[in-house]
């Protein structure tokens, strides 16, 4: 099992997407690692329902899909999701049963997060999966700001579309404290044994090389 991180518009979605083939299987949505405490107290109480499936599962994106086998697959044994990797798993079992990858034995899987800070991301994987890989890729913070703007814009609108300008510079400055946290703790992960540090730039002009080396 491999992740795949970066913070946001770092170009995880299109590694995920040039490494999705018959030989290797890659989430239809990003893996929300850091709500696995939340799964799991929505499955302890009981009120784990299928409008949650989307946000902890994903659909696969495919014509003639049975969506409603899938969701029946997803909701029977949720129980048996005690750990973090149970999670990881029942995902990709039920991805796998539904979807029409050729490959139903594909051993290389990978998940994608996005924008939760490394310390606890890279930790929390290689604690239960120490034999897996980290992609970690990285971009001009310039790039990441705009996206959170924009993210935030659309999840937030009432805080980062106040007229206010001293607010506005406030929220402008938590984001830019973010990136730069962000970017600190992923520089600690360069020499890491089991992380592949990728650049964004690199990856859009020289992709096939970068594919090659996240393979091997």
């Amino acid at each position: 099992l491999h992740l795949i991180h970066g913070n946001r518009k770092s170009g995880t979605t299109m590694l995920a997407a040039l490494i999705d083939n018959e030989n290797n299987l890659v989430p239809p949505v990003e893996t929300p690692l850091h709500k696995f405490h939340t799964l799991k107290r929505l499955i302890d109480e009981n009120c784990f329902k299928k409008s949650n499936i989307e946000f902890f599962f994903g659909y696969p994106q495919e014509d003639n899909f049975d969506q409603v086998s899938y969701e029946k697959s997803i909701l029977k044994d949720l129980r048996l999701i005690e750990k973090f990797p149970d999670w990881v798993f029942y995902q990709y079992k039920n991805l796998l049963d539904f979807s029409n990858h050729p490959n139903k034995t594909v051993k290389n899987i990978f998940i994608k997060s996005v924008g939760h800070y490394p310390d606890h991301v890279y930790n929390q994987f290689l604690e239960f999966f120490p034999d897996g890989k980290i992609i970690s890729l990285s971009r001009n913070l310039t790039y990441n700001f705009k996206a959170i703007i924009i993210d935030r814009k659309n999840n937030n609108r009432k805080k980062i579309m106040t007229t206010n300008w001293y607010q506005k510079l406030r929220y402008y400055l938590v984001y830019l404290d973010e990136l730069y946290v962000y970017s600190e703790q992923q520089i600690k992960y360069t020499d890491h044994p089991s992380i592949i540090k990728l650049d964004y730039d690199d990856l859009r002009v020289n992709h096939e090389n970068i594919v090659s080396k996240v393979m091997n």
